[in-house]
């Protein structure tokens, strides 16, 4: 999934890419549904906590929650 793809790009120092994967991952998920893909979304995410600061990393909080989560 393009969760595994996401955290290969924060291993290799990329966390925007990272984001930027995660986001499609959000929508792939929020399309098919299933625990299990967003369980990954979540452990990537987690993952990503030393960005906690950055814009890009809100503005994934706000989708998960936007589009897995509800309003």
């Amino acid at each position: 999934m393009g969760t595994d793809l996401a955290l290969a790009r924060l291993r290799l120092g990329d966390p925007e890419a990272c984001v930027d994967l995660l986001h499609e991952a959000v929508e792939i998920t929020a399309t098919t549904g299933g625990r299990v893909p967003a369980q990954r979304i979540r452990l990537a995410r987690q993952e990503l906590r030393p960005w906690r600061a950055e814009d890009f990393l809100a503005q994934l909080d706000d989708h998960i929650h936007d589009t897995l989560l509800g309003p």
